[in-house]
């Protein structure tokens, strides 16, 4: 799983978007495709939890290594 960050704000982390549904619901794509009540909040919900997986994964790595 590749994560990466712009800065040491946890806002700025990013994950690679999987599947066409992320990319619908999280790009610009999402004022052209209508979604039913609650499916893009389920969406944003997958990737902000992968999200928070990546970073922990992340961070643990860091520390390992002393870097963190």
């Amino acid at each position: 799983m590749k994560a990466f960050w712009t800065t040491s704000s946890a806002s700025q982390w990013r994950v690679c978007l999987k599947g066409g549904d992320e990319f619908d619901a999280l790009t610009g794509w999402r004022r052209v495709i209508t979604f039913k009540a609650g499916e893009r909040n389920r969406i944003k919900r997958r990737y902000r939890r992968r999200l928070r997986h990546a970073m922990k994964v992340c961070v643990a790595q860091l520390e390992r290594a002393g870097d963190f």
